[in-house]
């Protein structure tokens, strides 16, 4: 062996960035073995790179880090940290949480903010939605159940986030939105439709026509370098468990669509992100005018921003009116126009003219109107204008005026009886009016599945060689080790005179010579 060269490591794959030190992990992203210290350096050096190409933050900048005290914030606190030391990026770093009143999970996951806040030496602000809203998760969760539960949390959360940012006068607010998130987004963005949101969730700064942008420093990282190996081999201190109230949330389904992709194929997650950034919305789609909303000032397409009819409802007792998508609608709109834009489930304003005005949800199409419901009451599209009887659809505008008490508005249940008799059809009454269309959608999933499950067995064919292959390299390095110990102990055995330490050998070894 020539002087001064490292001796290599037998019986164990080397890291294939330094060729020296044994490989301690596999990266989920990029399949490489890789060490330790190889990994951390690597890790870092990619978000520096993301950062300075897309030019995230400027000298002297304000950044509130938004901090939940799970891994995702809290590995994007300590990184940038470091690497605002290390580059000198000059920049004021605050932690900012939101508290939304859940026991026995925000509760808890706080306090590990707060030992955050001592560990890496930065200052932190907390925001409640009880001081903000003058409701707790808590409480929302006991009047609207966990169906839409998550729904009121992620309007809330944003816009505590802004108005906590606000209250810190930060420049810009970064998330620990990492790359499996962003391609949730773009998968449920797809599948409700929204068109607004798709064409912006894989932008890695948002908000820039807003009071306070944000960014995502981990849009490339991959959760389970996050958490399973910079969080798990640097011993950070973070909050592992899961919201109590998100088991039914929609996007669970979505991420569980993309957790099977990634173990058939690993780049999936970034293909994703790819195809979202490379969305073209079509000149004639209609976009909607950004604003601000008429009762808090915050930023909204609509009069009256969603936090503001969430909370309307809430706050009257009716807190279904404000799940779904609401448009403003003016007063002159056709009627067959109103028809075709208007969805089901969507919360409406309802005027009545001399200043009379309710809040309602469409519940179905009724004949050549709608039907709308309000609280434990049902209206229907057709008809003249008396309150507490039918209303035509083309009085449907959204009111700025004050809304009356429900009891003054509420139609007697005289009015109600007999116009309900409309059943939605079932499944299979769905099914046999349209036999054709279901046959084809029925062949297409069942085409997907089977594409899906050959994909998965050709990968876990190419693992399982690839295991095998590692295997016998493993067997061939032992079986010389062996090798090597035999002839050291059949060295030694010759050296005995008397020939016993020899015949146990021979024994040992099972050999008759």
């Amino acid at each position: 062996m020539e002087a001064g060269a490292k001796p290599k490591i037998s019986g164990a794959r080397l890291c294939c960035s330094c060729n020296q030190r044994r490989a301690a992990l596999k990266r989920p992203k990029t399949l490489e073995q890789i060490c330790r210290e190889c990994f951390y350096e690597v890790f870092e050096e990619e978000i520096h790179q993301v950062i300075v190409e897309n030019q995230l933050f400027k000298p002297g900048e304000r950044i509130a880090i938004g901090a939940s005290g799970g891994k995702d914030s809290t590995v994007l606190a300590y990184v940038l940290s470091e690497l605002n030391r290390r580059h000198n990026y000059g920049l004021d770093l605050f932690l900012l949480s939101v508290d939304e009143g859940i026991t026995g999970y925000r509760d808890d996951s706080l306090e590990t903010v707060k030992r955050n806040e001592l560990q890496y030496g930065l200052p932190l602000k907390i925001v409640s939605y009880k001081d903000l809203y003058g409701w707790t998760m808590d409480e929302i969760v006991k009047m609207i159940g966990l169906k839409n539960n998550c729904t009121f949390c992620g309007v809330f959360r944003r816009q505590a986030l802004d108005r906590g940012a606000a209250l810190l006068k930060v420049d810009k607010v970064a998330t620990g939105h990492n790359a499996d998130d962003i391609a949730e987004t773009v998968l449920l963005n797809i599948l409700r439709g929204d068109i607004a949101r798709l064409g912006r969730c894989t932008s890695i700064t948002t908000g820039e026509d807003g009071p306070i942008p944000r960014c995502k420093p981990f849009k490339y990282t991959y959760e389970k370098e996050i958490i399973s190996t910079y969080a798990y081999f640097k011993k950070l201190d973070y909050f592992s468990t899961e919201c109590i109230y998100s088991p039914n949330a929609y996007r669970g389904f979505a991420r569980e669509f993309i957790k099977d992709l990634e173990r058939i194929r690993p780049r999936a997650i970034l293909d994703i992100i790819k195809s979202g950034e490379n969305f073209r919305i079509a000149t004639s789609t209609k976009m909607p005018e950004q604003g601000t909303c008429e009762r808090c000032g915050y930023i909204s397409s609509q009069k009256w921003c969603k936090a503001c009819v969430l909370l309307e409802g809430l706050n009257r007792g009716l807190p279904k009116l404000g799940i779904g998508r609401s448009r403003g609608l003016n007063s002159d709109v056709k009627k067959d126009h109103l028809e075709n834009v208007m969805e089901l489930g969507e919360l409406v304003f309802i005027n009545f003219g001399q200043g009379l005005s309710i809040m309602a949800v469409i519940y179905e199409r009724c004949g050549k109107g709608l039907l709308f419901e309000f609280g434990a009451h049902r209206i229907t599209g057709e008809g003249s204008v008396t309150r507490g009887q039918h209303l035509p659809v083309r009085y449907l505008v959204f009111a700025s005026a004050s809304i009356p008490p429900m009891a003054s508005s509420a139609p007697p249940d005289s009015a109600i009886t007999g116009q309900n008799s409309r059943k939605s059809l079932g499944f299979l009454a769905n099914a046999k009016k349209h036999k054709h269309s279901f046959i084809q959608f029925a062949a297409m999933t069942g085409i997907l599945l089977l594409s899906i499950r050959s994909l998965g067995q050709k990968y876990r064919i190419h693992d399982l060689q690839e295991d095998t292959a590692a295997l016998k390299q493993e067997q061939a390095s032992l079986t010389e080790r062996i090798n090597y110990i035999k002839r050291g102990l059949r060295h030694e055995a010759s050296l005995d005179p008397t020939g016993v330490f020899a015949s146990r050998i021979r024994l040992l070894f099972g050999e008759d010579n």
